[in-house]
């Protein structure tokens, strides 16, 4: 019955706008508040189509006007070109509309139509251009409504199909920002959709592009954007330090540009924050506000998402009366069959469980049941895996075809090459012989003495150089084992934790344990990857410098000594300000400020804090790691940077430490042409000093 309805509605909506164009009074009203051009439909139509699209964001009970006045200059347009394609625009907006007040079924059949629209006269220049620009958006809008309603297979695929546009896009035209901020916008709601099917690793991967590319744009709404959604995505996998960071980043700008959509959203997962930290008075406060706040705006589709979450708020509090009352308010205005609505049912069937009311339990388990037999969500994670699997091979074959006409260019380079060096060989002939004739002419003793000294010369600057790459073989082995010992260590200890039969360690503990030895064989695989790019460039004395994002390294680093930092519950602090570029070794950077932060872990005591930060004075990039722990002594400082020997010394926790470390820093501070300071005083902590030129 809920479909016929449906279907009858959009049917209805359709039949009004192919054949109503009479100015109506609220049309009337909308013309005289926005002065609109009556004379100039194209015109009035683009303004109006601005204005509704700013209400999305904030408030949108009064949208309805201006989507009939959009028909009505639709509809009197006499070039045939401008009206499809401006029709193509209202089908999208009626699209968003719908799914905004939570009517899905119509809002894919107008988000459809919009496609179908741009696809269907491609032979005209101006509706090509257009239909060129447009589609990406318009695959983007139906992909989040597939996801919302828990198609996750259809929305992966239209969010792949609007990557593939873009990227079309680009092969001749690399300048249109909106295109831009949505090939961002992409990766970042595909990292949210898989992160639905429960694929975390490939969530992650799609993030870290999403947020690395929202930076490099330097465009404040879209870095905003990328945060909120991993803040969103945070919050959900217990990371909840971080998450509240970018969440309250994001939500004081959403605040300030009243952008209201997405300040009822971040108050919902704040709220959700809250529930996790076990502050459930806020909680429930937050999620009330949100309620409301909601309600008035009209943002239906997330008001029954807030009273979902408001639902089991209540039920995990065991407030059933409570719950009980918020779901049957979502029920009456809930139009989807989702998985949220089995779990709904479910939860219910729990409550009556525990009333002993077995005849509306059943019922329950019954409807949950039925509703799940129908969601298929096997197929929808392998259907979404083979789309994934197509646009990677897209990707490849684009690589390929590159790499086919690089090797060409080096078949050609490779043949010259070969021709020059027969060249080379002859030449070394000729002279072999001639110098052979000239030392049977002059071989007298002192002759043979100089030719002694120079081959003696020559051996002792082979010698020199072997022993120069022993002792840098030595020390790349230091770095080596030095970097490795932490994350090494942390599987280690957890490995023992696991052996141990007396330990009664719970189901759940030892999940989280082999989680963690898994990170950290991680990070251990990609210190390994760092460190022997370095140790190449070291065998070759070279010192690349490049432009490096000083902050973005921090946070990297951050991430990759994660388990160490909360085995210590440290409170880690990356205060390098954004968009922070220095001009240095990337490599050689990454070893020493790696080197340092996982000194200042290991000499920090538990609940401690470590802070990183930069500034630029007089000509000079002055980097900072500043510990609150156990600091040293002035001599004990000044004897480790003068001394070419390794002092032991203990950590916290008891790790093992030989000043390794400091020496390394000091070694490639000096390659990159800066210098290293120390500032520390016992049990008043440490501050290190990197001064590397501008």
């Amino acid at each position: 019955m809920r479909i016929i309805k449906s279907i009858g509605i959009i049917v209805l909506s359709v039949f009004i706008g192919h054949f109503t164009y009479a100015q109506d009074g609220a049309t009337k009203a909308v013309i005289s508040k926005y002065k609109l051009p009556v004379n100039n439909d194209s015109l009035a139509f683009e303004i109006v189509y601005g204005k509704v699209w700013q209400l999305f964001e904030s408030d949108i009970n009064n949208v309805l006007p201006l989507i009939n006045t959009m028909r009505y200059f639709n509809g009197r347009m006499q070039n045939k070109t401008n009206k499809v394609f401006y029709k193509g625009m209202l089908y999208n907006t009626l699209g968003k509309y719908y799914y905004l007040i939570a009517r899905y079924d119509s809002s894919i059949f107008y988000f459809e139509k919009s496609i179908s629209v741009l696809k269907k006269d491609s032979s005209s220049k101006l509706f090509s251009y257009h239909h060129v620009y447009y589609l990406p958006s318009y695959y983007n809008n139906l992909a989040l409504v597939y996801d919302e309603i828990g198609f996750y297979e259809n929305a992966i695929h239209y969010q792949y199909l609007s990557l593939n546009e873009v990227e079309k896009i680009w092969k001749y035209d690399t300048t249109v920002v909106p295109l831009n901020q949505l090939y961002i916008t992409d990766f970042v709601e595909l990292a949210m959709m898989y992160s639905n099917i429960n694929d975390t690793a490939k969530s992650i991967s799609l993030f870290e592009k999403g947020l690395h590319l929202a930076q490099k744009s330097k465009s404040e709404e879209i870095i905003h954007y990328s945060e909120f959604n991993y803040a969103i995505f945070l919050i959900d996998i217990d990371s909840l330090r971080i998450g509240k960071l970018y969440l309250d980043s994001s939500l004081k700008y959403y605040k300030k540009n009243s952008l209201n959509y997405n300040v009822t959203v971040g108050y919902a997962n704040k709220a959700l924050l809250y529930k996790k930290q076990h502050y459930n008075d806020k909680a429930k406060a937050l999620l009330n506000r949100a309620y409301l706040l909601s309600d008035s705006l009209g943002f239906e589709e997330l008001h029954q998402q807030i009273m979902y979450q408001q639902f089991y708020l209540y039920y995990d509090l065991k407030e059933y009366n409570k719950a009980l009352n918020i779901v049957n308010s979502y029920l009456k205005v809930n139009r989807t069959i989702d998985i949220e609505l089995s779990n709904l049912c479910s939860a219910m069937a729990d409550i009556y469980r525990s009333r002993n009311n077995t005849a509306k339990e059943f019922y329950y388990l019954n409807k949950a049941f039925d509703i799940s037999d129908s969601i298929f969500q096997a197929d929808r994670i392998s259907k979404a895996e083979i789309f994934n699997s197509k646009y990677e091979l897209d990707k490849v074959n684009y690589k390929n075809e590159k790499l086919i006409d690089r090797n060409k260019k080096l078949d050609e380079f490779i043949v010259k090459q070969r021709f020059n060096n027969r060249v080379i060989l002859a030449l070394l002939f000729i002279v072999s012989v001639f110098a052979y004739i000239i030392y049977l002419s002059f071989r007298s003793k002192s002759k043979k003495n100089k030719e002694i000294a120079i081959i003696n010369a020559e051996l002792n600057k082979k010698t020199q150089e072997l022993t120069n790459s022993n002792q840098m073989l030595e020390k790349i082995f230091s770095v080596i084992s030095h970097d490795l010992k932490g994350p090494i260590g942390t599987a280690d200890v957890f490995f023992d934790y696991l052996n141990d039969e007396s330990a009664n360690i719970s189901a759940q503990e030892r999940n989280e344990y082999i989680n963690t030895i898994g990170k950290s064989v991680k990070s251990t695989h990609i210190l390994l990857e760092e460190i022997l790019n370095w140790s190449r460039n070291r065998l070759g004395k070279k010192v690349a410098i490049i432009e490096v994002d000083l902050r973005w390294m921090v946070n990297n680093i951050f991430k990759s000594l994660d388990d160490t930092i909360h085995t210590k519950d440290i409170l880690f602090n990356n205060d390098v300000p954004q968009l922070t570029k220095i001009k240095t070794d990337k490599g050689y950077l990454n070893i020493i400020l790696r080197n340092l932060i996982s000194n200042a872990i290991k000499f920090t005591n538990p609940g401690g804090e470590i802070k990183v930060s930069c500034v630029n004075v007089q000509g000079k990039n002055i980097i900072s790691v500043m510990d609150t722990g156990i600091g040293m002594s002035k001599e004990f400082v000044q004897n480790l940077l003068k001394s070419s020997s390794f002092q032991s010394t203990e950590g916290t926790n008891k790790e093992r430490g030989f000043g390794m470390g400091i020496m390394i820093c000091k070694e490639l501070t000096d390659s990159l042409g800066g210098n290293i300071r120390i500032d520390s005083e016992q049990g008043q902590g440490t501050t290190v000093y990197i001064e590397l030129p501008v």
